[in-house]
């Protein structure tokens, strides 16, 4: 059933694959050609998204290169040229914006140890635009902690106030430059909408308003999390069952260990494609046992992260280990709000969260030799 399937999915990604990167990552040139491998990613993902922002904004059309229309990607890049007012990624954003939440942080530890310097400048440059993409209020700020987190640790004067000022400068700009990008992001955290002008519902809620007979001005994505409260107060624990999420949810809008507490569910999905919390779901599924376990994992990482530093000398490897700790951060404030282990992204967090077992394990087998 589902249980298993998930069940096996977690071993294969917190177990197998995480052991997998331990070892492959303990070698110091395995480490750095991975880290600049993800690098890479970082900076052909960030353009693919600006080229997709300006040509959706623009009205223009990229079938001569491809029909993107057809593709469903690892960051759900799907361009539909008769939607002229839809802003950025239309039917990925999220995902887009929970890889960048995570990239961004570890590329912004990573400058100081860049060379050439053309590279870091290049590299200075993709973290700017890259947020431009995130277009979700919410991660935004997640990805400013993340970042904050890195200036704190560079003990430099003025570091956040800089940090702060550089996220507020290029949002900041983009919004004057393009009239749809401080919509979007208002768009992306409002409570109540009588109308869906991003084409962000699924169909055939997609580009609907008020006017149709089964259109629900509150957002599903918000009317969920009070769903999966109630769902949780009738099994606190143990919760639902592994992978019985989508299969259970929908019960508990209206059933609720409270009458006062459920709400009213359209008839017709009108849920925001990846727009889960994955604190959320993992409560459902797992009570707060399984929450707690998942929580104090991450913040098991961070720790490992920040205690393996501390025992570094090599500078590489210290800005590495704090890009993974900065990442973390926002990982654990972005939980509330998607998930990182959905389209693959997990893989990528996953060798990340690795690192600081990977450099550890050099540290040990090089004090035995």
């Amino acid at each position: 059933g589902a249980g298993i399937k998930e069940l096996i999915q977690y071993v294969e990604v917190w177990v197998v694959a995480y052991l997998f990167f331990v070892e492959v990552l303990r070698r110091v040139r395995m480490r750095r050609l991975a880290v600049a491998t993800v690098l890479v990613m970082f900076g052909v993902v960030v353009v693919a998204g600006l080229v997709e922002y300006c040509l959706v904004l623009s009205g223009g059309t990229a079938r001569g290169l491809l029909d993107i229309a057809a593709i469903d990607s690892l960051f759900g890049f799907r361009f539909n040229p008769s939607r002229q007012g839809v802003a950025g990624t239309e039917s990925g954003k999220n995902v887009l914006g929970t890889y960048i939440i995570i990239m961004l942080p570890l590329a912004l530890a990573m400058l100081p140890v860049i060379r050439p310097l053309w590279q870091r400048l290049v590299l200075a440059m993709l973290c700017l635009l890259s947020l431009i993409c995130v277009l979700h209020l919410g991660l935004l700020i997640c990805a400013a902690a993340g970042c904050c987190a890195v200036a704190v640790a560079s003990s430099r004067r003025f570091a956040v106030a800089l940090t702060l000022a550089a996220f507020s400068a290029v949002v900041g700009v983009t919004c004057l430059v393009s009239s749809h990008h401080g919509k979007v992001l208002l768009d992306s955290v409002a409570l109540h909408r009588s109308a869906d002008p991003y084409g962000l519902q699924p169909m055939p809620m997609k580009g609907q308003d008020w006017q149709h007979p089964r259109w629900n001005p509150w957002q599903q994505k918000y009317l969920e999390i009070q769903a999966a409260l109630n769902a949780v107060g009738y099994s606190p624990v143990l919760g639902h069952g592994i992978g019985g999420y989508q299969r259970r949810i929908n019960v508990f809008y209206s059933n609720s260990p409270m009458w006062s507490t459920g709400v009213e569910k359209s008839p017709v999905n009108l849920m925001e494609k990846d727009a889960h919390g994955l604190f959320l779901v993992q409560a459902v599924e797992t009570g707060v046992l399984g929450l707690a376990c998942l929580a104090g994992l991450l913040l098991a990482f961070l720790g490992r992260a920040l205690n393996v530093r501390a025992a570094v000398a090599e500078p590489y490897d210290r800005a590495l280990l704090l890009g993974v700790a900065a990442a973390l951060v926002s990982i654990l404030l972005g939980s509330w709000l998607i998930s990182f282990v959905v389209r693959g992204i997990q893989l990528v967090v996953i060798a990340l969260f690795a690192m600081p077992a990977a450099v550890h394990t050099e540290i040990a087998d090089s004090s035995v030799e």
